[in-house]
């Protein structure tokens, strides 16, 4: 078993066996376990110091946990000892396993690669390899998503008037919809709006983006109207630094700020899938339109 963020993984009990089966010595099993746990906590560090998201490191520390799994099975104790025909075999692997009787998604492929391929540009960046074994590894062509038709501007504004503003929550959520639309910001950078991030005398927001990069956003005069009026009838009763949220004083989750803005069309009759991430790139053509 090994440990991430206060998280146990184990490791299934046939690989166990088989390990310990082809190794012929347990205690050399948990040897090899204590030397790839150093590779992949060496990778996390780095992965903390250049300002990955928690959920980007996570999935790839995950994601090397499988790819050391497969080691194990190959016999492989050091990490010098990877070669480029391994990370190969890990990648054809990876081609022919199943989920459910279904092979894995290109985009699930593509993760499981761009992690392995992440980890070892690390290291050799490190100097604790003199080559990347992973240099020739071609990752699955994965077509970009098509996006819905964009919501016009008539939508948008069918969108903010579906909410009266009366309820606390009501309150909230048009404060949340006027951001939206005023900033085009992300759903995880909405939710992670705190009050201090708020300046209603200048009608500016503070945004924390990826990699922690932040950058200050113009409110419109709405917006800031918007906001103020929910600040006004904010939780108290839980105090909390997050600007939004729920009616029990947590913190918002992305599916909720989903099925909020979900609710929110529907109430305004657009009878359409509305997400977050759909009025960002509306509110982007509806910029460059204008």
């Amino acid at each position: 078993m090994w440990t991430y963020d206060g998280k146990t993984e184990s490791i299934p009990s046939k690989c166990v066996y088989g390990i310990v089966h082809s190794l012929g010595d347990p205690i050399a099993f948990l040897e090899v376990l204590m030397v790839w746990d150093v590779w992949r906590l060496r990778f996390e560090e780095a992965l903390k110091q250049r300002n990955r998201s928690r959920f980007t490191i996570r999935v790839y520390v995950l994601e090397l946990g499988a790819f050391f799994r497969f080691l194990e099975e190959e016999g492989v104790e050091r990490l010098e000892d990877v070669t480029a025909e391994l990370v190969q075999a890990y990648r054809s692997a990876i081609f022919h396993r199943r989920w459910q009787g279904r092979p894995l998604a290109m985009k699930t492929q593509g993760l499981k690669l761009c992690a392995l391929r992440a980890f070892f540009r690390t290291m050799l960046r490190a100097h604790y390899l003199l080559t990347d074994p992973s240099a020739d590894l071609e990752l699955p062509r994965v077509p970009p998503p098509a996006l819905p038709e964009l919501l016009s501007e008539a939508e948008m504004l069918r969108l903010l008037e579906g909410l009266d503003g009366r309820t606390r929550l009501e309150l909230r959520d048009r404060a949340i919809l006027e951001i939206l639309y005023s900033t085009g910001i992300r759903n995880q950078e909405l939710r992670a709006l705190r009050l201090e991030d708020v300046d209603l005398v200048r009608g500016e927001l503070t945004v924390s983006g990826k990699g922690g990069k932040q950058r200050r956003l113009p409110l419109g005069e709405e917006a800031a109207r918007r906001l103020e009026a929910y600040l006004a009838v904010r939780h108290t009763r839980h105090p909390s630094p997050l600007l939004f949220l729920t009616k029990r004083g947590q913190p918002l989750g992305s599916c909720a700020l989903i099925n909020l803005v979900q609710l929110a069309a529907d109430q305004a009759g657009l009878n359409r899938r509305v997400t977050p991430h759909l009025v960002r790139h509306s509110w982007y053509q509806i910029v460059i339109s204008s």
